[in-house]
């Protein structure tokens, strides 16, 4: 962790070329203010060592991105700090919809979702060319689309759909990839 960052209390602490690390104003001491800085600098230093990401609203909850699910969905490991809880999630679970129809946001799902906001998959199909053909999956089925001029996915059926985060999974398939 070699830029400056920002703690919670909106203070910055500087790692400096030589090492030492600066708080605040750089005063010669730690206040108490500038103490807890340095405890979350320190934690935030530590976190990035090992991979996790910490919630911004829920600090004693972290994230891990894991493998995907059976559907081919990103999921992510919480981790409640203080009870040691822990819950496995894919995106879908965690979308605001589906929270509220399970009964209400819960730590673990607010979590979740900040991670995903947070570091965000670029989906190949996004850079779609036209007259590109792509095997774009819904999870369950696979469709054949043809990009049109205007960028929508032109499928066999006649319908047409703008290139959306709504799949799953997508490769193109023609013009073939030349690597």
């Amino acid at each position: 962790m070699d830029k400056e960052f920002r703690a919670r209390s909106g203070r910055t602490v500087k790692p400096q070329e030589d090492g030492s690390i600066r708080f605040g104003l750089g005063l010669g001491y730690l206040g108490k203010h500038e103490a807890m800085d340095a405890e979350e600098f320190f934690q935030a230093k530590r976190d990035e060592e090992l991979g996790r990401w910490r919630s911004t609203t829920d600090p004693h909850w972290v994230a891990v991105e894991g493998e995907r699910d059976a559907y081919g969905r990103r999921t992510v490991t919480v981790f409640d700090e203080r009870t040691f809880e822990i819950h496995r999630l894919n995106e879908r679970v965690c979308d605001q919809g589906a929270v509220q129809r399970l009964g209400g946001e819960i730590a673990k799902h607010r979590v979740a979702r900040q991670f995903f906001q947070a570091y965000p998959e670029r989906k190949p199909w996004a850079d779609a060319k036209p007259e590109e053909v792509w095997l774009m999956g819904s999870g369950l089925h696979e469709f054949i689309a043809l990009v049109g001029i205007d960028g929508k996915f032109r499928f066999a059926d006649g319908s047409a759909m703008a290139v959306t985060e709504t799949f799953i999974t997508g490769r193109r398939i023609w013009p073939e990839d030349a690597s």
